[in-house]
């Protein structure tokens, strides 16, 4: 298992024990995520306070993904990590059990999956992983991305 903090692991725990009680189940990854459904996307209802704190997070994951495209252009796997780390589960410390438990399970499910991808990126990256083995769970993570945002949209209450 990977070292996470107490509290994150609690938002996972919160989030597995959500979904088994809703029905709910973890979308797959990689190629078979991607498709965007045409069928209206689920709300994730946020306070305006809590969805601008949501999309700083999204701009981090995106500013994640540019520092690793760049780094793995230049062969500079430290660089990889570095910014693979910057969307870890270290990133989402700061959200309480509470607010994990007002988002739908699924949509909480993803984001931890995603955001343990990037940690998994940024260990293989410290590990040496070829450039093949890391631009596919790279593409796995922008996988993820695609999915939750055909699936889900932010409404502010």
């Amino acid at each position: 298992m990977l070292s996470i903090s107490p509290k994150a692991q609690l938002c996972v725990v919160a989030a597995i024990v959500a979904s088994a009680l809703g029905g709910c189940q973890l979308p797959g990854s990689g190629s078979d995520t991607v498709a965007v459904v045409n069928a209206e996307r689920e709300a994730v209802r946020m306070a305006h306070r809590d969805a601008e704190r949501f999309r700083s997070g999204m701009q981090a994951y995106l500013a994640s993904l540019h520092t690793i495209t760049d780094a793995l252009s230049k062969n500079d796997w430290a660089s990889v990590a570095t910014g693979a780390t910057a969307s870890g589960m270290s990133a989402v410390n700061d959200v309480s059990l509470a607010d994990a438990l007002t988002m739908p399970p699924q949509f909480v499910l993803l984001a931890a999956d995603t955001h343990e991808r990037f940690d998994a990126l940024a260990a293989a990256a410290t590990a040496g992983s070829t450039r093949s083995d890391l631009l596919t769970q790279l593409s796995d993570i922008v996988a993820n991305c695609t999915a939750c945002h055909a699936a889900y949209r932010l409404e502010l209450r």
